[in-house]
């Protein structure tokens, strides 16, 4: 709002403010949509067997993913 911190810097360099508001209307609720399906840490810790392998190997990839665009875009 006030043009202070990541998004002062984004709103310098040229970012359009109509992507960062469409980024953040997007990712927000997806966040908090898969952060409330994860149930409970305690619940993680007992019963591990609910993380799926599948999930697991969907999870490294995009990790990876992320960290291969991540080191193609900065400068």
């Amino acid at each position: 709002m006030e043009g202070i911190g990541d998004c002062g810097v984004m709103l310098q360099t040229g970012t359009p403010l109509w992507v960062m508001w469409g980024f953040g209307l997007v990712t927000v609720p997806a966040g908090f949509w898969l952060w409330h399906r994860l149930g409970s840490f305690q619940d993680w810790w007992r019963h591990p067997e609910r993380v799926s392998e599948q999930s697991a190997w969907f999870m490294l990839l995009s990790v990876a993913t992320l960290v291969v665009l991540l080191v193609c875009f900065s400068a």
